[in-house]
């Protein structure tokens, strides 16, 4: 679990700076958080990874992917709706479940959620004991559809307090 506070700007093992290969997208990771940068045909990706002996239990991971090809401005259309339009809530129920284990169930419909001034569509799963529970999160930012999974063993009801301060932690640096 995030037992400290949010730190200094996560810097990535390849490139040195990961904020420009993801579009000005950065994101402030907890002490003793490890990343790492990809870049895919279409998008690229940071994954951060728990590293506290608290997380050792509850194996937290957050999977970051910003889209290469922006969209049009939809600024005075809040994000999360933009998405639940675009997308749907059927498709982003069906996606969360994929890439959750056999056997989850979405504890948490598909729904807009304000975190931190950013309007956000997320969804929950709850995995069978000993598996992952899935926490997904959707928005436009600055143009760019940004999807964050994050993953815990953690069963509490606050499982997924660390998801969202991850998605709070995000910017875009011009």
């Amino acid at each position: 679990m995030l037992a400290a506070g949010f730190a200094s700007i996560a810097q990535a093992d390849d490139p040195a700076s990961w904020d420009k290969p993801l579009h000005g997208v950065t994101v402030t990771l907890a002490p003793q958080w490890t990343s790492e940068y990809s870049n895919g045909k279409s998008a690229k990706r940071l994954i951060a990874r728990c590293e506290t002996p608290a997380c050792r239990r509850t194996q937290e991971i957050c999977t970051l992917v910003v889209t290469d090809t922006p969209i049009p401005d939809v600024s005075p259309f809040p994000s999360a709706w933009f998405v639940a339009v675009t997308i749907g809530a059927d498709k982003i129920r069906r996606s969360a479940l994929e890439a959750s284990h056999e056997g989850s169930t979405i504890e948490r419909e598909p729904a807009s959620e304000w975190i931190d001034g950013q309007s956000w569509y997320t969804t929950e799963t709850l995995a069978p004991y000993g598996w992952k529970s899935l926490f997904h999160a959707t928005a436009v930012i600055d143009q760019r559809f940004i999807r964050v999974r994050c993953r815990t063993c953690d069963r509490t009801e606050d499982r997924f307090d660390f998801a969202r301060k991850f998605l709070a932690s995000i910017r875009i640096i011009p």
